[in-house]
């Protein structure tokens, strides 16, 4: 009977801590360098560190300091201003959120050391992780014993071996560098061969990203051009939404971008000076190939430049009629060069 007792307590006592550590705060000074991924920051690294330590442990005077430019990363602890540990990573995880949470044990882990370093010296530490008290607590314990802890100098690997995939905990959420993010974007351009005469568009839109895809729409109208054609002058003007799926790449703070997508839309044409002026409207479909350059990688402005190539699959035509009618268009390719101004939203 008081078996069971025990154990229902003893759960009940378990529950209880685990729910204290997963809403604790890091108390302690913490320092990231820019990420030139966009994936560890002090935001998203801070709660992380805090879940593997006991509920509002303090680490007076100490301060870590993450190099997250480094790859792979790594970082120092320093108490008073004297670094006491440094800790680096052989192999970084490839996934951001595996990245993040390996980090945040090794710096769990040297905070500890960091404690039981001041323990020794006579001053207060910080309570280890298991440490914690429940009520299953029934019999007289004795004096707990400090775990003999590995040297401060001893790298990460020996601390904690970097995740995998299938093992990162997320708490039910995942990193902002992990999360969709969206960005939106007004551009201008100069469209080549897709009309009789070179045009000049304008557009705006937005751009969903995963990791390391891209899904963007955009709406597209271009000025009026005009041409003097068969006696007269014909002025045409082209309005479009442009859809592309994209694969991203990071090379040296900069995004790179290779895209496939389309171009569906209608143009307008209309004539002056023939014996009878007219206008019509016609329909536009251009699947297209896209190369873009966004820089900066990472902050709230950033401009893309980009360069497309275009087949008119479904190509307007200027026509006036006459003995022998005369035609004009633009070539069955086609192409494109703008920059665009990308906002991103938070």
């Amino acid at each position: 009977m008081w078996r069971r007792v025990v154990l229902v307590l003893g759960l009940l006592g378990s529950h209880a801590t685990a729910d204290a550590q997963r809403d604790a705060e890091l108390r302690a000074a913490l320092a990231v360098e820019a990420d030139p991924r966009g994936c560890i920051t002090e935001r998203a690294l801070r709660p992380r560190v805090a879940r593997w330590l006991v509920a509002d442990a303090e680490f007076a005077e100490v301060e870590v300091v993450v190099h997250a430019a480094a790859e792979p990363p790594t970082f120092s602890v320093r108490r008073r201003g004297e670094q006491v540990a440094e800790r680096r990573f052989d192999v970084s995880p490839a996934r951001c959120a595996d990245r993040i949470e390996a980090l945040a044990l090794a710096i769990a882990l040297a905070l500890e050391h960091a404690a039981g370093d001041r323990s020794s010296s006579g001053e207060a530490a910080t309570p280890p992780r298991t440490a914690a008290a429940t009520p299953a607590a029934t019999a007289p314990a004795a004096a707990p014993t400090a775990d003999p802890q590995p040297a401060p100098e001893v790298t990460a690997e020996r601390d904690a071996a970097p995740a995998t995939p299938g093992s990162a905990i997320t708490n039910g959420s995942e990193p902002a560098a992990d999360r969709a993010r969206v960005h939106l974007h007004a551009a201008g351009a100069v469209l080549v061969a897709a009309m009789p005469e070179p045009l000049i568009a304008f557009g705006a839109g937005g751009d969903l990203q995963l990791d390391g895809l891209l899904f963007g729409l955009s709406l597209i109208a271009t000025t009026e051009s005009e041409q003097v054609f068969a006696r007269g002058v014909a002025a045409s003007q082209l309005f479009a939404a442009r859809l592309r799926a994209c694969m991203l790449w990071d090379a040296a703070g900069v995004e790179l971008e290779g895209c496939a997508g389309t171009l569906v839309g209608a143009a307008r044409a209309s004539g002056t000076g023939y014996d009878e002026d007219m206008s019509a409207t016609m329909g536009w479909i251009a699947p297209l190939l896209r190369a873009g350059i966004r820089f900066p990688r990472s902050g709230p402005l950033s401009l893309r430049l980009a360069l497309e190539g275009m087949v008119n699959l479904v190509q307007p035509r200027l026509i006036v009629e006459g003995e022998p009618p005369e035609h004009a268009a633009g070539g069955v390719v086609a192409g494109g060069a703008g920059l665009e101004l990308v906002v991103a939203i938070p």
